[in-house]
């Protein structure tokens, strides 16, 4: 559980820790996106010394529908995602979007409660990438928080 913040409202396990020779030192990071403390100290360095050198705090960058420059999807993908069984129900629901501009492009977002903390991009030509510096979750996150088990089948 991170110092800081003692894992937010979900009092969430959310440190990350790491611990490298090649580098010869420890590197540390909160993933609660209302924290983001993060970072390092040398190996040889004394518990005072490390004190001084965290220095370093990281706050993640806030993401908003209008800072990604989104809008809900217009007829076009409807009717692609309709040509796949998807229904304009599943995808408001998952909050899929597209990018506002000339090029037609998905827009995935990654939610944690609630919260936009991601999104990965499609063209229809089947290109992708996402948000630089977004956490690594997975898609649909907050549909299973409430579940005692969840079943991830890779093929």
């Amino acid at each position: 559980m991170c110092p800081k913040c003692k894992g937010g409202r979900s009092m969430g396990k959310c440190l990350s820790f790491h611990m490298s020779s090649k580098r010869n030192s420890a590197l540390w990071r909160c993933f609660n996106i209302e924290c983001g403390w993060a970072g390092q100290i040398p190996h040889n360095s004394t518990a005072s010394d490390g004190v001084h050198q965290l220095g370093r705090m990281n706050f993640p960058r806030i993401l908003t529908e209008e800072s990604l420059k989104l809008e809900p999807l217009g007829d076009m993908l409807t009717a692609y995602f309709s040509k796949r069984m998807i229904s304009k129900d599943t995808l408001k629901r998952n909050h899929v979007m597209q990018m506002a501009g000339d090029q037609i492009i998905i827009a995935f977002t990654y939610r944690r409660n609630g919260m936009l903390i991601g999104c990965k991009y499609r063209t229809l030509e089947k290109r992708f990438w996402q948000e630089k510096g977004a956490d690594k979750v997975l898609y649909g996150l907050d549909d299973v928080r409430e579940a005692d088990e969840i079943i991830i089948k890779v093929k």
